[in-house]
């Protein structure tokens, strides 16, 4: 590049101007779709094809598209009307794009290749860029790349029935694409399996209709479902259960347009609070229980030495239990293929920093208690033991082999697989049930960090903050200590930090 520029040298250039000029400049990219770019209020969207990956040997990854989609923003700036000698900031939510940005190169070989169209383009056109790192949630593309995700991935048959009563079932509008922006991917499924079984209701007593339903069949659906004095034999569900079902579809009509029939809000109270009365009658659901140290010795006993799944699993659940995180945080939507950016922990995600001891910050996108757009933190320290979760981390970046991929996650073979919550559920519970440990839940990692450190006495603000709990709800997940568990819990962390 310097030789190119040496031999195509021109004595009259226009002096940079060294103030950065804002144009509204948003890039994003996704494995799962491809490129999008935002300038100011012109856009533009570039969808990759089947081989953009390239040889097997040496294949291009998330790095690379995302410098393309900095390529791509500069030929849009330039059709524009860009002017020679401003520098032009551009925000992406990649940090590896911003370092290449700023330091002009990188050690990836097939980003420093793209890089070097870029300075040619620059150069030739005698301006210049300036890299900005803004969190996915400032990133205006990146919603609007995750609904594009939602649609090209047949993503939409998942809520085929919050869908109901639209005319093209094949197409979202520009309208439809912007208001389901409004709700989180997992209250879409959450309102889809109301409206499910409102409909399988409605059609089983030939109410169905279409939108919009009356006051009418909202009242029989309440009496069919819930729980009943004239019936207590019969299944029904909790009334906090049908005031759930009842949002699903408030939602389902407000999203079509159609009007809700609120004049039966009276009524319906009046069977919520008689469902209230009956739920009394009903034994509370079980405790979730705690996991303890014991526990988690026992489970790196038994992966340590295990296949590169078994690792990979011990690694997620020693973050989980210090980091107090839900494992569907941590866990993936699909085990193979590209991984979608909007909900999924990145190694790009981690920050490690060595200060007064190990510390590691993971940042959470689309985390279930996060405000819209808020990028949540799970903040872990080092532990001098075995099951340190600052470790732990070190090992998946370590195994993800410097690539923006996966945290948990592994290779077979070539293949990148990432770990599903389901099945590493399946894979606990198996090896503690082994041990003769019984009734154990994904959420038992969390509620095992919380019990701990109110055990030994940690401030219920830090446990909340650590938590990320704004509100009381932390005690749903606090798991009181009988004596003796406490003194054993002491005795093996003083071992375990001995023998290390």
């Amino acid at each position: 590049m310097w030789h190119k520029t040496l031999c195509s040298f021109r004595p009259l250039r226009m002096i940079p101007n060294p103030v950065p000029v804002d144009v509204g400049w948003y890039g994003d990219a996704s494995t799962s779709f491809g490129v999008g770019v935002v300038i100011g209020k012109g856009w533009a969207q570039f969808k990759l094809v089947g081989d953009w990956v390239g040889p097997i040997h040496s294949p291009r990854g998330i790095a690379w598209l995302e410098t393309v989609a900095v390529r791509l923003g500069i030929l849009m700036l330039i059709e524009l009307g860009a002017v020679k000698g401003k520098q032009f900031i551009v925000r992406t939510d990649n940090t590896t794009t911003e370092g290449v940005v700023r330091n002009w190169k990188s050690s990836d070989r097939h980003v420093n290749s793209e890089w070097k169209l870029i300075q040619s383009i620059l150069i030739g056109e005698e301006i210049n860029i300036l890299g900005q790192r803004v969190s996915s949630g400032e990133n205006l593309l990146h919603r609007t790349v995750f609904l594009t995700l939602m649609i090209n991935n047949d993503e939409l048959k998942k809520i085929s029935f919050f869908l109901v009563g639209r005319q093209n079932m094949n197409k979202l509008s520009r309208g439809e694409m912007h208001m389901l922006h409004a709700w989180r991917w997992s209250t879409l499924l959450s309102y889809n399996s109301a409206v499910k079984r409102f409909v399988l209701f409605a059609k089983k007593d030939s109410r169905w209709r279409g939108l919009p339903v009356s006051g009418n069949d909202i009242t029989e659906f309440c009496l069919e479902i819930g729980r009943s004095f004239t019936d207590p034999s019969r299944d029904g569900v909790s009334s906090k259960t049908l005031t759930k079902y009842l949002f699903g579809i408030q939602a389902w009509h407000i999203f079509h347009g159609a009007t809700y029939p609120t004049g039966v809000k009276p009524r319906i109270n009046l069977i919520l609070k008689a469902c209230d009365r009956v739920d009394c009658m009903f034994p509370k659901n079980k405790l979730k229980k705690s996991i303890h140290i014991k526990h988690l010795i026992f489970i790196y006993k038994s992966c340590t030495n295990g296949d590169e799944e078994q690792k990979a699993i011990l690694d997620l659940i020693l973050v989980a239990f210090w980091g107090m995180a839900r494992l569907k945080e941590l866990t993936y939507d699909n085990d193979e293929g590209p991984v979608s950016r909007w909900n999924s922990i990145l190694t790009t995600d981690v920050d490690i920093r060595k200060l007064d001891g190990k510390k590691v910050t993971l940042r959470l996108r689309e985390a279930k208690t996060a405000s819209a757009g808020e990028t949540q933190l799970i903040k872990l320290r080092g532990q001098p033991n075995i099951l340190c979760p600052v470790e732990a981390v070190s090992r998946r970046l370590a195994n993800a082999r410097g690539a923006e991929t996966s945290l948990f996650g592994y290779y077979s073979g070539k293949k990148r697989v990432q770990l599903l919550r389901e099945r590493v559920i399946h894979v606990i519970q198996l090896l503690l049930n082994n041990g003769g440990y019984t009734g154990f839940s994904g959420h038992s990692f969390r509620i095992g960090g919380a019990s701990l450190r109110n055990a030994l006495g940690i401030p219920v603000e830090e446990i909340c903050s650590l938590g990320r709990w704004k509100s009381d709800c932390y005690k749903l997940y606090i798991r009181n200590y009988e004596r003796y568990e406490l003194v054993e819990t002491k005795q093996l962390l003083h071992n375990i930090n001995k023998a290390n």
